[in-house]
C-alpha cells in the first residue's frame, strides 16, 4: 500500500520515464472485492513490461486520495508525466482498463506508418540529436510495452510503429530485410541507409528492448545540446587515472562546417580511437555560447578550412579541464588533423600528456525546450484532459450555472442598452427640421468661432487670472434667446477670432444673475449699498461685458448703454449710471426708470452697435468701470 511520501518523493518524479497504475479501493467494499482478480492479472503484466503499479486505502490514506481527486472505489489511475488520469468506466473490463492506460499515454509517444513518404521523413530525426527507432508488427496498434520503452527513452529518440502487411509498409520491408513474420525493431542513427541495429525474434521481450535501446541511445557523433545530454557522455570521473575524456568539436549551424563533422564522424566510424573511457561529440558555438565562451577566446578557429576541437575531462560538476588539440580539426584529406588527433588522446589516456587548461562552466542551454506557444499548447492539452479525465458532473452543474448566469447578465445589459439606444434615436427624429436647424447652425458657430460657457470652472482662468494685455468679450444670454443671440454674436466678433488676446464666452443670466449684480454694485458706490438693486433679466440680454482680469476693470455694451456716446473718463469712484437697464428704483428717477424697464428692443437688434462699440473699445474711447475684486462666481 503506497503512503504520500512514497507518493510525493517516488511516484510523482519517476512518473516522467515510467507510468504508474494506481489502484484505489477501501475497507468493506463488495466491488473492490470483485475486481481484485483483475486487478492481480494487471499487475502482472504491467511488471513484465516495465510499468508500475500501486495501491491506496482511501480510508486510511486520505491525504494521498485527496491529492489523487480519488471520487469513489474501486478505482484506477494512471500517473504519467506528472499528472494524473481516472478511468471513469468502472473496473469491470481488462480491455477496458488496459484502453484507457494506451490513451493516457502524450499524444503519439509512437506514431503509425501512414504512408511511405512519411518513413523517410522520420528517419531524419537524427538532425534533433535523436536516434529514429521503428517498430514491425502484425497488429494494427502498437503493443503496450513499445509505448512503455518509448516513452521511456523519447528523450534520446523518436518512435514509429509499422504495421507488416500494408501496402506503404512492404517496399520498407525489402529496403531493410525486415522479416514478415514475428516482430522487428530496427535503430537508425546518422546513416539513414543502414540500421545501426536490429532485433528479430518471435515476440520480443521487454527487457531486450531495453537493452537494444539502451545500448544505441546516442548518435555515432551526439551534439550536446543539453545539460543532461552533457552528463551522460561526459559524466563527471574524481579518479585521475580512471578519467574519462569528451573529444568535442566547436562548430556553427551553416553548411560550410558540416563536412568537418562529417569527417569527424567517419573518424569515429572507423574506430582508429577505440575506449570506454572516450566520447566523441560536438557543439553549436551560438546556441551554447556560455559554455563555449568559458573555453574559446582567441584560439576558436585557426584559419578558414580548420575548426577547433577540444578534450575535456570533468572532475568536478561545474569544473573542467582540456586541452585544445593544436592542429584543430579539418576534413582536406592533406592535414593531419586525424593522426594529431589520435596522439593527443592516446598521449592523455596513457599520462603522458597532461590537460594543462582549467576552468568552470555554466550549465548547457536546453536546445529542446518547448518556446512560449509550445509551453501555451501544453498547458491548453492539459486543461483538455483534465475536463475529459476530472471533472464530474457535480463539478459541472456548478460551472455551468455560473458561465450561464453571467452570459444571461451580459446578454440582457446588452438588449436594454440597445433598446435605449433605440428609443433615443426616435426621440431625436421627432424633435423634427427646427432642430435640427438649430442643432447646424450651433456647429457653424462653434466652428467659426470658438465660444465657452463663462461659470465657475473656468471662472479664474477666463477672468481673474488673465495674463496682462487680454481680455474676455462676454454676452449675456438666457436659454431662450441662447441661439439667436450667439449667431449674431458670432458674427460680429468673426473678425477678431485670429487675436491671441482676446477670448469669446457666453454667460447663462438664469444662472448668475447673482454674480452679475454683483459687479454692478462694486461699481455703484455708496448709492449701491444705500439700498438694495434689482435687476430686470429680460433688459440685460444681449449686453457685452469687456472684462480686463489683470488691470481690473470692465466695460459694458448696451444698446441704450450711455457710454456709446462720446462721454468724459469717470474719475476714480465715479458709479455707473444703471437706469437704462432699470436698477435705480429712485422716486426721482421713476419714471425714467419705467420707461426703460418696460421698453424692451427687438433681439435681433440689440447688437446692432456692437461694431462701433467694439471699435472704440479697442481704440481706448469707452468708459472703464474699475472694480475692487472680482465678484464670486458660484
Amino acid at each position: 500500500m503506497m503512503h504520500i511520501r512514497e507518493y510525493e518523493n517516488e511516484v510523482l518524479p519517476k512518473s516522467h520515464r515510467q507510468p504508474y497504475v494506481i489502484f484505489a479501493y477501501s475497507d468493506w467494499c463488495l466491488y473492490c472485492v470483485q475486481a481484485q482478480p483483475l486487478w492481480e492479472r494487471l499487475t502482472n503484466d504491467l511488471n513484465k513490461i516495465g510499468a508500475g503499479c500501486a495501491t491506496v486505502n482511501i480510508q486510511q490514506e486520505r491525504p494521498l486520495a485527496k491529492s489523487l481527486r480519488v471520487h469513489s472505489a474501486p478505482e484506477i489511475m494512471v500517473v504519467i508525466d506528472g499528472r494524473v488520469f481516472h478511468h471513469k468506466e468502472g473496473v469491470h473490463k481488462f480491455s477496458s482498463v488496459v484502453n484507457f492506460i494506451r490513451a493516457s499515454f502524450p499524444y503519439e509517444v509512437v506514431s503509425l506508418l501512414r504512408k511511405e513518404s512519411y518513413f523517410d521523413t522520420f528517419l531524419s530525426s537524427w538532425e534533433e540529436n535523436k536516434v529514429a527507432v521503428v517498430f514491425f508488427g502484425k497488429n494494427d496498434k502498437p503493443k503496450l510495452r513499445y509505448q512503455v520503452i518509448a516513452f521511456e527513452y523519447r528523450f534520446y529518440g523518436n518512435f514509429m510503429y509499422a504495421v507488416i502487411g500494408h501496402d506503404e509498409v512492404d517496399e520498407i520491408l525489402m529496403r531493410y530485410n525486415v522479416p514478415r513474420h514475428g516482430e522487428t525493431v530496427l535503430v537508425f542513427k546518422e546513416d539513414t541507409g543502414v540500421a545501426a541495429a536490429s532485433l528479430s525474434m518471435q515476440e520480443i521481450s521487454t527487457s531486450s528492448l531495453r537493452e537494444l535501446i539502451d545500448s544505441n541511445k546516442f548518435l555515432t557523433l551526439p551534439r550536446l545540446s543539453s545539460q543532461s545530454v552533457f552528463d551522460e557522455l561526459c559524466p563527471v570521473e574524481v579518479a585521475k587515472n580512471k578519467k574519462r575524456l569528451c573529444v568535442t568539436l566547436v562548430t556553427d549551424r551553416h553548411t560550410e562546417d558540416a563536412v568537418h563533422r562529417d569527417a569527424l564522424r567517419v573518424f569515429v566510424q572507423t574506430g582508429q580511437v577505440r575506449s570506454e573511457r572516450v566520447r566523441f561529440t560536438y557543439i553549436y558555438r551560438d546556441t551554447q555560447w556560455e559554455f563555449v565562451k568559458s573555453l574559446v577566446k582567441d584560439d576558436n578557429n585557426i584559419n578558414d578550412t580548420v575548426l577547433s576541437i577540444v578534450i575535456l575531462w570533468r572532475p568536478a560538476v561545474n569544473k573542467i579541464k582540456y586541452k585544445w588539440v593544436e592542429t584543430g580539426w579539418s576534413a582536406v584529406p592533406e592535414s593531419r588533423s586525424k593522426v594529431n588527433l589520435e596522439v593527443a588522446i592516446r598521449s592523455v589516456l596513457n599520462g603522458s600528456g597532461e590537460l594543462t587548461r582549467e576552468t568552470l562552466v555554466k550549465q548547457l542551454t536546453d536546445e529542446h525546450a518547448k518556446g512560449i506557444v509550445g509551453k501555451m499548447v501544453d498547458r491548453l492539452l492539459a486543461l483538455h484532459d483534465y475536463i475529459m479525465w476530472d471533472i464530474t458532473r457535480d463539478d459541472v452543474l456548478p460551472l455551468l450555472s455560473v458561465i450561464f448566469s453571467v452570459a444571461f447578465i451580459f446578454v440582457g445589459g446588452y438588449v436594454m442598452a440597445y433598446l435605449v439606444k433605440l428609443e433615443e434615436e426616435n426621440l431625436t427624429k421627432s424633435q423634427g427640421a427646427a432642430g435640427n436647424h438649430r442643432n447646424r447652425a450651433m456647429e457653424s458657430v462653434s466652428r467659426t468661432v470658438p465660444l465657452y460657457e463663462l461659470h465657475g470652472g473656468n471662472y479664474d482662468g477666463m477672468v481673474r487670472l488673465l495674463k496682462p494685455g487680454c481680455r474676455t468679450l462676454v454676452v449675456l444670454v438666457s436659454v431662450d434667446t441662447k441661439q439667436q443671440l450667439l449667431e449674431r454674436f458670432a458674427q460680429v466678433v468673426f473678425p477678431y477670432r485670429s487675436n491671441k488676446s482676446l477670448a469669446f464666452a457666453f454667460l447663462m443670466l438664469e444662472r448668475y444673475t447673482d454674480w452679475y449684480r454683483k459687479l454692478l454694485l462694486s461699481t455703484l458706490g455708496p448709492i449701491g449699498q444705500a439700498r438694495p438693486l434689482h435687476i430686470n433679466p429680460k433688459n440685460c440680454l444681449g449686453t457685452v461685458l469687456s472684462l480686463n482680469g489683470h488691470r481690473k476693470y470692465f466695460c459694458i455694451y448696451h444698446a441704450k448703454h450711455p457710454g456709446l456716446k462720446k462721454a468724459k473718463q469717470p474719475k476714480a469712484g465715479a458709479a455707473l449710471n444703471a437706469s437704462f437697464l432699470g436698477m435705480d428704483n429712485s422716486s426721482a428717477d421713476s419714471d425714467a426708470d419705467d420707461n426703460v424697464s418696460h421698453t424692451r428692443m427687438p433681439f435681433d437688434d440689440c447688437l446692432v452697435g456692437l461694431p462701433n462699440w467694439l471699435d472704440r473699445l479697442f481704440e481706448g474711447s469707452t468708459v472703464r468701470y474699475p472694480v475692487e475684486y472680482w465678484p464670486v462666481m458660484k
